[in-house]
């Protein structure tokens, strides 16, 4: 059984734990412990389902089953890196847990790096620049309409979502906004993808994502006119 290599460390798109029955998930990139108490405090409310499932509240056991949680994600998208003892299949991972349209590395930057970026203040492209991007976005055949949940995990959307409003409380907007969904391509929310610096976008897209790419986006032309 695989086990993770540093239990410390988040997993790409941050740990994660969802519970169909309530539709509950922990607070974006919460540590395993964290995960843990929240778990614990959630289905202490709910006993009608504890009795039902014979979920535990014993704190050790909870903690074993959130990080076989993370171990269980790690082996179905392929992060061997963060496991110990290969990638053997784990029957914990529910079926009921939202499937990722691609594997969520493939998100330009990775959302760990958007959450990153506006956390720490970075330097956004200028407005300009921005408006240009975003109205080579809004027609794209590759910008698809759908909530974040039919692209990205629960907890993954959350963290996406929380970093939109960020986004918004730092007045960094295009008249296109209602018209930048996710890129199919790359699996990124466009409305964050066109307030990054380019070499940060180059930088963290894996290349199957960029040889993916429309041919008249702005990230293959550099930004050229």
């Amino acid at each position: 059984m695989p086990s993770l290599k540093e239990p410390q460390k988040q997993i790409p798109g941050g740990n994660q734990f969802y519970i169909a029955d309530t539709k509950w998930s922990p607070a974006p990139f919460s540590s395993l412990d964290s995960i843990t108490q929240q778990l614990i405090a959630h289905r202490s409310g709910r006993p009608d389902l504890v009795a039902k499932h014979g979920w535990s509240l014993d704190p050790v056991v909870v903690r074993q089953e959130v990080e076989a949680y993370q171990v269980a994600v790690c082996v179905r998208n392929g992060w061997n890196e963060y496991l110990h003892g290969g990638s053997e299949s784990t029957s914990f991972f529910p079926t009921t847990t939202p499937r990722p349209l691609q594997k969520v590395r493939n998100l330009v930057a990775g959302v760990e790096t958007l959450v990153r970026w506006i956390s720490d203040g970075a330097e956004a492209v200028p407005s300009e620049l921005s408006t240009k991007r975003a109205s080579v976005c809004a027609p794209c055949p590759l910008n698809k309409p759908g909530g974040l949940e039919s692209w990205f995990t629960v907890p993954a959307s959350k963290a996406i979502r929380a970093t939109i409003e960020r986004k918004n409380e730092m007045k960094l907007s295009t008249p296109f906004d209602d018209q930048l969904f996710v890129c199919s391509a790359c699996l990124c929310p466009t409305a964050l993808k066109v307030h990054l610096k380019l070499d940060d976008i180059l930088a963290n897209m894996p290349q199957p994502a960029q040889d993916a790419l429309d041919p008249n986006c702005w990230i293959r032309k550099r930004d050229l006119p």
